[in-house]
């Protein structure tokens, strides 16, 4: 029998485990999983642990969003309204710090995992292209000028 485990009622599990009928009832409207055995405690405290580099990734996602929703917003702004839009330069004010900040939090999130750097590889192209779009795009009144 395990140390660990309670034996007052106890219920038989595959392997010879045992916990008690009580400490599960307990356990379950305290929300504590002192008393269980492994088993019970592994199904018991499965919530989502969201990672400090996924928080990043997510916010450097934002960011790109936000950024690209700028320039676009003014494209379809200076398309439909063309003598009453704002100057594409605006767009590029806003956009760039946006994608500068997005493309810095993207590196702090690489880590040495393949399918980490494939999925980092999004914001760190999402947010680099945005950087330098008004290079891209001269003629839609970039940052260097026309």
């Amino acid at each position: 029998m395990l140390r660990h485990a309670p034996t007052e009622g106890a219920m038989f599990y595959p392997r010879g485990l045992t916990a008690s009928i009580g400490a599960v009832a307990l356990a379950g409207r305290d929300g504590t999983i002192g008393g269980m055995v492994k088993p019970g405690r592994e199904r018991e405290s499965g919530g989502p642990r969201v990672r400090r580099r996924h928080r990043t990734w997510i916010r450097s996602m934002i960011l790109a969003t936000c950024g690209w929703g700028a320039f676009w917003c003014s494209a379809i702004w200076a398309r439909l309204a063309e003598g009453w839009a704002p100057s594409p330069e605006l767009a590029y004010w806003i956009s760039t710090p946006l994608a500068l900040a997005g493309f810095g939090m993207a590196v702090f999130t690489i880590r040495g995992q393949r399918s980490w750097l494939l999925f980092v590889s999004v914001p760190l192209l999402a947010n680099g292209f945005l950087a330098i779009l008004p290079w891209l795009l001269p003629d839609a009144g970039g940052l260097h000028g026309r």
